[in-house]
């Protein structure tokens, strides 16, 4: 059948659409065998990082503890901020580090990621721990994402919070260590359109959802490696971003769904006392 002049199948979603959501779930599978690959092997760090201090938040089985140790050779890579000022992730070391991967020209998870952050944001400037929290998205794009972009895509959705981007062999090495996959892909027919410029988008990428928590030494100790849930509330800002696929996370998060409670219960766990969801 046909909805507003395009092909759709049962699922509701174009042809392009529905083999996009197939090639997700194959992600989240292969997302979900690395994370217990690497949580399985650190059993007693996971007890440690659960159960160590009596004053301390203790994380959701969605947002699950890893203890890994990040190389100098990942820390120090010459990312670029939204001003095009070199800073790689050593930077922010001595802060507890929320870090997501994105790119501006999604309409699936990123947006919605992004409401789950601004929420997180909220909160720990109602708890006073902006000064030790950090938030910081990394973008999977380094062909579009240029650090012009990144600032009108702050403009537009409100986040505060520092953007990085980098060069495309950069970006590959920074993930690869973290384990974040993607690949370009062929725009649909009819293509997305740039929230920016109005016009249409010439190619894709299908990307892993991941969001990781790095402690105040610069290590990776927590990762949520599926979809935010935020109750299918979003601002109507982000709202706008999304595409049919995208309205489909909104409504029904999918496979690892974490929410921003449970990601501040393991930022709490880092710095020692439990963090309230504000509203």
């Amino acid at each position: 059948m046909t909805s507003l002049g395009r092909e759709v199948t049962d699922s509701g979603l174009s042809p392009a659409e529905d083999a996009r959501s197939a090639r997700r779930a194959v992600v989240a599978m292969i997302v979900a065998g690395v994370v217990a690959a690497v949580v399985g092997g650190s059993a007693g760090a996971v007890l440690a990082l659960r159960h160590g201090s009596g004053s301390a938040a203790s994380a959701s089985s969605a947002v699950e503890p890893t203890r890994r140790a990040v190389p100098r050779s990942i820390a120090s890579l010459p990312l670029v901020n939204e001003e095009g000022q070199v800073e790689p992730l050593s930077r922010l070391r001595g802060h507890v580090v929320v870090m997501a991967d994105f790119m501006t020209s999604c309409g699936e998870e990123c947006p919605i990621t992004l409401g789950a952050l601004l929420q997180v944001e909220r909160s720990l400037a109602a708890a006073r721990l902006l000064g030790r929290v950090q938030i910081v998205e990394v973008s999977i794009d380094g062909w579009r994402d240029t650090p012009a972009r990144l600032r009108a895509y702050q403009r537009y959705t409100g986040a505060r919070w520092t953007m990085l981007t980098g060069s495309v062999p950069e970006l590959d090495r920074f993930w690869s260590f973290f384990g974040v996959t993607y690949w370009r892909v062929p725009e649909g027919r009819p293509p997305s359109i740039n929230w920016e410029t109005g016009r249409p988008y010439t190619f894709d990428i299908d990307h892993s959802d991941d969001v990781f928590v790095l402690g105040p030494d610069g290590n990776e100790r927590y990762v949520a490696a599926g979809s935010a849930d935020v109750g299918g509330h979003l601002p109507a800002r982000l709202r706008r971003l999304l595409d049919p696929l995208g309205r489909q996370d909104l409504a029904h998060p999918g496979y690892g769904a974490w929410t921003p409670a449970e990601l501040l219960s393991s930022v709490g766990a880092l710095v020692g006392r439990p963090i309230p969801l504000s509203s």
